[in-house]
């Protein structure tokens, strides 16, 4: 069979794991500097401005999860067909993927651009606040499209198994970001001064030139062979068959996290701001878990689409193997360095103490995520998205929401009975996705 791609399936199991992961680690780590960076320069205009931006992004964030919509759909075939070794048939799926992308990205731009002052109000947005953001998000809006264009072009050579191109432009997009934020921002170097708005410019230029960068790099590759296309209905429903399930899976996390800072707040400023820092500082594992998590995705699709399932199953078994172990070390350090890792970002004694219990609590949660990822990963990449689906709106919806309220209002377990109800969450969605991943249908699946 003609190898298409950059994985050669006959090395051994843990070689392509790391080859595929480690970039995409890079990726989120470059990622979660910029996000930082950003409102670091933000927040040398006042707590308005911030609190202007900090709700539009938190907007852009569902917005962002659902191009899941598209790409998931895109990786799984993409993937099956490079293992098959069908490489005319890549190219089809690739152009039809950017058509879905413009399809669904312009919609959402006129919709929000509609909506957006109603949005940021319906967030609990004052009218000074609103003022700040409305510029900011319309901004992103129109980033939307090439948002979507550079995911589906990124996505398909994480399908080929080229993470390392797409790092490399994650890399110098960012930076030029960081470089713009304080130019448009505070009008440095003759530049316009913008304020907030200045950030939003230096977002949109940056995905402009993501988008523009991915799809380069395919054109040159001739994966994308700028014809137009003859559109078949029937693969464009399969991208979003995929995608769909996905897509809601992607956004349920952003929403829940919405309302589980609502329920924070029944207590109080402090658990709030317990909660605000415990996100972030939790958030590091998922550097390696994403990695990880894009590795199954992708050599699960690619020996699926080669016929070989147990190579595929070798993938998932060794990336519980390498999560694991990783996990463990790292709940090892958030347990016995909380308190201090919650000091380092605000040292008052209620919102260290209430933090101190949310890292403990969620740190021995997330010794279920080597399972999440990888009985996940491996479903999402044979393109049976259905059970994470599942899985994820039983665990946040019917879970993680109504404990975390039963907790706060009736119960009277205080704000630790949140985090319980939040860690318990995690165990629940690794356990459905250990049912549905030990059925087996996912190695049946067609595309």
């Amino acid at each position: 069979m003609e190898r298409v791609g950059y994985i050669d399936l006959e090395r051994p199991t843990i070689l392509n794991i790391w080859g595929v992961g480690w970039p995409v680690m890079i990726s989120t780590i470059s990622t979660t500097i910029l996000t930082l960076v950003d409102i670091f320069w933000i927040g040398k205009l006042g707590a308005s401005q911030v609190a202007g931006a900090a709700l539009s992004s938190a907007l852009f964030a569902v917005i962002t999860s659902f191009g899941q919509v598209i790409s998931a759909g895109t990786l799984a075939i993409i993937a099956r067909y490079a293992g098959a070794g069908k490489r005319e048939k890549i190219s089809i799926a690739l152009d039809h993927s950017l058509i879905l992308a413009l399809l669904v990205a312009l919609p959402i731009l006129a919709a929000g651009l509609g909506w957006s002052s109603s949005l940021l109000a319906g967030l609990g947005a004052g009218e000074i606040v609103v003022g700040f953001g409305l510029p900011y998000l319309r901004l992103l809006l129109v980033a939307v499209p090439f948002l979507y264009l550079g995911l589906v072009a990124s996505t398909t050579l994480y399908g080929l198994g080229n993470t390392k191109t797409p790092m490399k432009i994650n890399l110098l997009t960012g930076l030029t970001n960081m470089a713009l934020d304080p130019l448009f921002i505070f009008g440095w170097l003759g530049f316009p001064r913008w304020g907030v708005s200045g950030a939003g410019v230096a977002t949109l230029l940056s995905l402009i030139l993501s988008a523009a960068l991915n799809l380069r790099f395919l054109i040159k590759k001739q994966v994308l062979l700028l014809r137009f296309p003859h559109l078949h209905f029937s693969l464009l429903g399969k991208i979003l068959g995929i995608g769909f399930p996905a897509s809601i899976a992607a956004v349920t996390r952003p929403l829940t996290g919405m309302v589980m800072f609502r329920i924070a707040a029944f207590f109080g400023t402090a658990e709030i701001a317990a909660l605000g820092i415990g996100v972030r500082v939790i958030g590091i594992p998922f550097i390696y878990l994403l990695g990880l998590g894009t590795a199954v995705q992708t050599l699960v699709g690619q020996n699926l689409g080669a016929e070989r399932p147990d190579r595929a199953e070798d993938v998932v078994k060794k990336v519980v193997g390498i999560s694991l172990l990783l996990q463990a070390l790292v709940t090892t350090l958030y347990f016995l360095g909380a308190p201090q890792m919650m000091y380092a970002f605000n040292s008052n004694p209620d919102v260290v103490r209430m933090g101190t219990s949310y890292l403990r609590i969620i740190s021995l949660s997330l010794l279920a995520m080597p399972y999440t990822i990888a009985w996940g990963g491996a479903q999402r990449g044979a393109g049976k998205t259905a059970p994470p689906m599942i899985a994820a709106l039983v665990s946040n919806w019917a879970i993680k929401i109504p404990l975390a309220f039963l907790a706060a209002k009736q119960l009277n377990w205080g704000i630790e009975g949140v985090w319980l109800a939040i860690g318990f969450s995690v165990l629940v969605e690794a356990i459905s996705l250990g049912a549905f991943y030990r059925g087996g249908k996912w190695k049946r699946k067609s595309l």
